[in-house]
């Protein structure tokens, strides 16, 4: 009976223990540096392009007005395009567009196999998307911009002087010396 009484209580004693330690809640926290410790914006415009307006561009300054955007942060960058024109959207003739996405000193490479095309219900449209991310130069943190450049092409045989709709958005990390120095816990 004795024995009885020693295995009833060790089992109480194992099962309670792990009942406490298995719903207990254990916060870890680490200590980060950089881009994990920095503020996010998002600047976002749109713009229309034409045969007679046929160059814009959209930056993190222009959104800002300081060069805060962290160059050793990834940046997202969208660019999405159409017609203005309800006939030719409802096409999937491609918009005579040019593009780059840009920094300081220079752009950021793509292609047209980058970009994605869907019809939009809702603007009853079709609207051509490329995006990407990108850091100016990761082993370098400081305040800078990113943008997106747009110009209308004119090809010649274009659709007459029918506009262009961009719509740019960048998400980026603002620039924050501490962030490096100090960083944050997590």
């Amino acid at each position: 009976m004795k024995k009885y009484y020693v295995y009833l209580i060790l089992s109480v004693f194992i099962l309670s223990s792990f009942q406490f330690s298995s719903c207990s809640k254990i916060e870890e926290t680490e200590q980060v540096y950089g881009c994990e410790c920095e503020d996010s914006k998002n600047a976002e415009t749109s713009l229309i392009v034409s045969l007679l307006q046929p160059e814009g561009s959209y930056s993190t300054y222009d959104y800002s007005g300081v060069m805060e955007a962290d160059a050793a942060c990834h940046a997202g960058m969208s660019l999405s395009f159409r017609w203005t024109d309800s006939e030719l959207a409802q096409t999937q003739d491609r918009p005579p567009l040019y593009y780059e996405f840009q920094s300081l000193f220079g752009y950021f490479p793509t292609n047209l196999g980058m970009e994605s095309v869907a019809y939009d219900g809702d603007a009853q449209a079709y609207v051509w998307v490329i995006s990407i991310s990108q850091a100016i130069d990761k082993d370098t943190p400081e305040g800078s911009s990113y943008g997106i450049y747009v110009k209308y092409l004119d090809l010649g045989g274009n659709k007459g002087l029918t506009n262009i709709k961009c719509e740019i958005s960048i998400s980026y990390k603002v620039y924050d010396e501490n962030a490096y120095k100090d960083g944050c816990m997590i």
